[in-house]
């Protein structure tokens, strides 16, 4: 499945080149909504913030005493083989993550959601 086209006439990349989301370790062409490479399982860099600054002073609390901004979770190490479901296949090949929910390609040996190794 090819997500991305050939360069515009104009010797640059098309629109839809830009958005390609390639793998940096294996050159793995992504889904461009996939957080992790479907061929290696590596971190894709996610796509550059929307926002034109740093400016965080709209934050509730920052800049005031006794106020403490932390993440909203805390990231817990991921469970150990024996903890983990098994992948079932769907008879087109695709399937869901059991971690995240997330249905991934047939060609994918990683969870473009959270990176589970098929």
């Amino acid at each position: 499945m090819k997500w991305a086209a050939r360069g515009s006439a104009h010797g640059g990349r098309s629109e839809e080149m830009r958005h390609g989301n390639f793998c940096k370790q294996c050159g793995t062409e992504n889904a461009p909504e996939v957080r992790y490479c479907q061929g290696c399982g590596a971190w894709l860099d996610p796509r550059p913030p929307l926002l034109d600054s740093l400016d965080l002073r709209w934050l509730a609390g920052v800049g005031r005493r006794d106020v403490n901004v932390a993440p909203l979770f805390t990231a817990e190490p991921a469970p150990g083989p024996a903890a983990r479901a098994r992948v079932v296949p769907l008879p087109d090949g695709s399937w869901y993550c059991p971690d995240c929910g997330r249905k991934n390609a047939p060609r994918a040996l990683f969870c473009g959601g959270c990176g589970r190794e098929l």
